[in-house]
């Protein structure tokens, strides 16, 4: 019999096969993997992929002009993601980034870093300035999205201010043009004073808490309608007036017509004026009125203000609210009659009779006060140039204001659309500066800014005006009331200052003509989220036309030509002078438009008569971007050109719907339309971990930068490393771009993302448990030959049970994960992968195996290690779209003997692990024997296991045991129910103490009740717990968990019955085979 020497006794830990790797604990910065993972790859898959299998995923262009920001690491990562995804498919993929490069963003930012205002500027010094700025940026932004692993052709990036795109965007808009599709016009347009240009609906943002100061203003009534008059309401006197309501007072001097509702029902109430206090406070807080008192409200002796009285038509609808805002006392219907004076000076007496209604109202002609203050000499006025009409219009609603409507036709767009079917004036006294012009009539509002000092100026005059028209009584009110609201407002997007409505010649696009077919190619669009087709959809039937022309140098010129001659200076543009002009651009560049001189014969097409000089407006960047499609000629354009367009949902109304436009627009009417996109994913926008947009002013911004170095996190706690000085401890880990693109890969892009703190936490803890789990399968497969035939180990199937439940789990994550990549639902796969190698691997079948790994025999090891293999090849194809660079630098790692066998895990094709080399499926395992109540063996083996657990965690807290080998666990089925439904725990009985790391499993079949109790009863030691397992309400087996019945062997340290030399049988065996050497101490008793 051998004995074990002292020395022996700590040589145990030698013949333990413990894993062992090179593999760093941190991923190091910078990353030396990043190219070969992006770039190497990328030409690689070009070059080796068919041509006729290629993915295109069509890039939208950022501006070039700032630095990186959270966003862009959403957006280009998510791109990155599928791109990724489809090479592993075997597809060929495109992806060619680009940039928007013209525009107001870069223009200003240009402007503002030479330290100039745009008017002391040349357009040429414009351009020069703006083209540097994006060059410049464009190359700063390009290395962030190459740090983050994106992968794509960067070297045939493309930019909308290469001449190329300027041709094939001319080329398109000369297309538009010749089929009638553009047209100059003038009318309401958004317009920002504060840049100086024309602005498109996408261009737009809405300030929530905008302030404004809106008025009641009262005109009077020169001529009733005929029904009116029928009605008793004569008018043609100063008493009867109209109400209206706005919270724009400086579009009044733009005033046209009045609109009512001709289904609404109105009356005639008498008002008050509100008082003084109520009304003049206000306006002098809003510096409305001078110093002066006004000559409206009279003092009475007490001292009070007392508000004119008038009489007016409102809806009938409104009158309640308007008493809210007048006073219950201050407004009543008049229901009898109307007692007046008439222009001859007679009084009159009439009867109101019968209901009025807005049909009855129409026709009316009332005095347009402001455009009375034209007049020098009032008495010599001509009476019909400043009366105006009241118009039956179907937007006018009971939900604000009076009911009755001001209509400016050259400061609305409603206003514009109704107005000018009548051939009413479109009138819009305002510059480009958003000031009032000469053109406004009232002297002294001429040259004020309309959203300040103009506002308050046009109710002063109108509040101190006594006899504003002809024949006016003397206190005659047209201010009601003035008062402050809070309410949404369109703001520049760049400049973040009020816009307004202001009606300018302009070139537009007839979006009209183009919706039945921009609605039809809708039709067959994947959508990703599915409330991304009604969005895009409503923005497409919502817009009837598009102002594509912008006054600003920095951008592709309009190809307009204006004759000199004509005083309203025609605009000349076909398709022969855009032709034309073309080729001069492609012969000088582009530049040239601004730098020849302004009457280069060059640009003049022959045989066009005349003097001409070219146009200076530029075009829309939308419409810049929009044409981005055009890049993807190659593939036809009788399909869609991009497999996939995606950005945030903001494009809905911005590239998406443009691109859309301008592709539909270029299609033959002969054919069925198309969108030059199969599928549109929308992401959402970040928000900080409170749900709040990020501000530098709220200081909630983070950066990529901050989650890449790691300095966002503090560092995750690790074990301690021998001899390490405290001061060699890094203050934070440096996760780098794989950290980034775990966080995207792990939120639901569908809707706002919230990042923060805890969130990137949680997206830490798996990035790292990713690498440990690396870690560990690369020293377990150290060894590993995949090539050996384990049929000649051990039967025809060699593998336990435990090996075919994990290989059906790693079947099932595989599948699982599959299926959610390609329906773009990484956060879903992500969440199947973060559950199995915590769940399945980890706490599961990591644990049952470290005992056959370490210290098993070469059959059990084997076994293990071929298992181990398919996890460890499987894990890195489901982590290749998602972390490349740990994938990368894993496969850098990973063993000769395993890499041989194995395929480059970023270029090879993957698809769903399915179980082989004789492994009993699911439904063959769940055939063996009965289940209980509908469960699977797995799903009787989990419950079983968690009642183990608990068990010994409850011994543990009393001290009664440590490691989960110190203890043995007894299954004894319930005789009804559980003996043959739970007999496959016998076949299985020798991996059972591996399934629950325990030191050894008894089982209790085939034995009468009695038999078995006692037996149970004479395992139970002191501490020992009890639990009876319930399957389906049915009793299916009693478990017991007690101290072992054995003694620790010294090298597997599991308690068993030992051998002299302290080792139990199992170990005695593999030393004798495998470490003989370990021997040649040992003395003979």
């Amino acid at each position: 019999m051998l004995k074990p020497t002292s020395s022996l006794l700590t040589s145990w830990s030698k013949t333990l096969h413990l894993p062992k790797s090179a593999f760093p604990p941190r991923a190091p910065l910078p990353s030396p993997y990043l190219k070969r993972c992006t770039d190497d790859l990328y030409v690689w898959q070009q070059a080796s992929r068919p041509r006729e299998n290629t993915f295109v995923l069509h890039d939208g262009p950022p501006y070039a002009n700032g630095s990186l920001h959270i966003g862009h690491a959403l957006n280009k990562i998510l791109k990155d993601i599928i791109c990724r995804y489809q090479v592993s498919q075997g597809k060929r993929v495109s992806y060619i980034p680009g940039w928007d490069c013209h525009g107001l963003p870069i223009e200003i930012k240009a402007l503002q870093a030479l330290k100039l205002h745009h008017d002391d500027v040349s357009a040429v010094d414009i351009r020069k300035a703006a083209r540097e700025l994006a060059m410049t940026t464009i190359e700063e932004q390009k290395a962030g999205f190459r740090e983050w692993g994106v992968m794509g052709d960067w070297d045939n990036a493309y930019q909308t201010m290469e001449k190329g795109f300027e041709m094939r965007q001319l080329n398109v808009f000369k297309g538009m043009v010749e089929k009638g599709l553009v047209e100059r016009r003038r009318k309401p347009v958004y317009w920002s004073p504060s840049s100086g240009t024309a602005l498109a609906e996408a261009e737009l943002e809405y300030d929530e808490a905008h302030r404004s100061l809106a008025a009641f203003i009262r005109y009077p009534i020169h001529t009733a309608s005929e029904r009116l008059r029928a009605k008793g309401v004569v008018g043609g006197d100063d008493n009867i007036g109209l109400l209206i309501w706005t919270t724009t007072p400086w579009t009044l001097p733009a005033n046209e017509a009045i609109a009512v509702n001709e289904e609404l029902e109105y009356v005639v109430v008498e008002m008050q004026q509100l008082q003084l206090p109520q009304v003049g406070d206000l306006l002098r807080e809003q510096k409305v009125l001078d110093h002066q008192e006004p000559s409206g409200p009279q003092m009475n002796e007490a001292g009070d203000s007392v508000g004119r009285k008038t009489k007016a038509l409102v809806a009938r609808s409104r009158v309640d609210y308007l008493r809210s805002i007048f006073g219950e006392d201050k407004i009543s219907i008049l229901a009898g009659g109307i007692t007046g004076k008439a222009d001859d000076g007679q009084e009159y007496h009439s009867t109101l009779s019968g209901t009025i209604f807005g049909s009855d109202i129409v026709g009316t002609t009332y005095w347009n006060i402001l455009q009375c203050g034209h007049l020098e000499d009032q008495a010599n006025s001509k009476t019909r140039e400043y009366l105006s009409p009241v118009i039956a219009a179907d937007f006018v609603s009971s939900a604000a204001g009076s009911g009755l409507v001001h209509l400016a036709p050259g400061h609305g767009m409603d206003d514009y659309n109704v107005c000018s079917k009548l051939g009413l004036p479109v009138t819009a006294p305002v510059d480009d500066q958003g000031r009032f012009t000469s053109d406004v009539g009232v002297s002294i509002l001429h040259g004020l800014p309309v959203l300040k000092e103009g506002t308050t100026a046009v109710l002063n005059w109108l509040w101190t005006r006594d006899m504003p028209h002809p024949g006016a009584e003397p206190n005659s009110a047209y201010v009601l009331a003035a008062h402050e609201i809070t309410h949404k407002y369109p703001i520049d997007w760049r400049t973040k200052e009020p816009i307004i409505i202001r009606a300018t010649e302009q070139w537009f696009a007839d979006v009209a003509d183009l919706q039945p077919r921009a609605l039809e190619a809708i039709g067959s669009v994947k959508f990703i989220p599915d409330t991304g087709r009604p969005r895009l959809e409503s923005f497409v039937k919502g817009r009837s036309q598009w102002c594509i022309s912008r006054q600003r140098a920095w951008g592709v010129p309009i190809p307009a030509l204006y004759r000199v001659e004509s005083e309203s200076h025609e605009a000349v543009m076909n398709g022969s002078t855009i032709d034309h002009i073309m080729k001069v651009i492609e012969q000088r560049g582009i530049d040239a438009w601004w730098t020849d001189a302004e009457d280069e014969p060059a640009w003049i097409p022959q045989g066009l008569e005349g003097k001409y000089v070219r146009g200076k407006d530029t075009m829309d960047v939308w419409f810049d971007s929009g044409t981005s499609w055009t890049l993807l000629e190659d593939r036809g354009l009788d399909e869609p050109v991009a497999d996939v367009y995606l950005e945030g949902s903001d494009q809905h109304r911005g590239w998406f719907q443009s691109s859309l436009l301008t592709n539909v627009a270029t299609q033959k009417a002969s054919n069925s339309a198309h969108a030059p996109f199969k599928t549109l994913i929308t992401h959402g926008f970040t928000l900080d971990q409170s749900g709040r947009k990020m501000s530098k002013s709220l200081g909630n911004v983070i950066s990529p930068s901050q989650i890449t170095d790691g300095s966002l996190l503090p560092p995750i706690k690790r074990k301690k490393q021998k001899g390490q000085p405290k001061y060699l401890e890094p203050s934070f880990d440096a996760l780098g771009a794989d950290m980034l693109r775990l966080w995207v890969a792990s939120s639901d892009y569908t809707t706002d993302i919230v990042i923060g703190t805890p969130v990137l936490q949680s997206v830490h803890q798996s990035l790292h448990k990713f690498r440990v789990t690396f870690k560990w399968l690369l020293g377990a497969l150290s060894k590993h030959d995949p090539n050996q035939d384990l049929t000649t180990l051990q039967g025809n199937s060699p593998y336990t049970y435990i090996d075919s439940l994990a290989l059906q789990q790693l079947s099932a994550a595989s599948t699982s994960v599959h299926v959610h990549y390609s329906a773009y639902e990484f956060h879903k796969g992500i969440a199947v992968l973060n559950k199995y190698v915590n769940s399945d691997l980890s706490a599961f079948y990591f644990e049952t195996l470290k005992d056959r790994l370490y210290t098993g025999s070469v059959v059990e090891r084997v076994t293990a290690e071929r298992v181990l293999f398919h996890i460890f090849e499987e894990l890195l194809s489901m982590l290749g779209p998602i972390t490349p660079l740990l994938v990368q630098e894993v496969w850098d790692f990973t063993p000769e003997n395993v890499k041989n066998e194995m395929e480059d895990p970023l270029r090879k094709i993957w698809t769903p692990f399915v179980p082989s080399d004789g492994l009993k499926t699911n439904e063959e395992l769940a055939n063996d024997t009965p289940s209980i109540a509908g469960f699977s063996q797995a799903e009787i083996l989990a419950k079983i296991l968690q009642s183990v657990k608990s068990a010994q965690e409850a011994i543990r807290e009393t001290g009664g045991m440590g490691s989960s080998l110190e203890c043995d666990v007894h299954i004894q089925p319930d005789q009804e129910h559980g003996e043959e439904s739970l007999r496959f725990l016998v076949a299985m009985e020798p991996s059972l103490p591996n399934f629950f790391v325990v030191s050894k499993v008894h089982l209790y079949f085939d034995t009468d009740r009695e038999v078995a109790n006692k037996k149970l009863d004479a395992s139970k030691k002191e501490g020992a717990k009890e639990a009876t397992i319930t399957i389906g309400n049915r009793a299916a087996c009693r478990v017991l968990v007690s101290r072992p019945s054995g003694c620790k062997c010294e090298r597997c340290w599991r308690y068993l019955d030992l051998k002299e030399n302290g080792l139990c049988e199992r170990c005695d065996g593999v030393v004798n085979e495998e470490f003989p050497q370990f021997l040649a101490g040992v003395e003979t008793a």
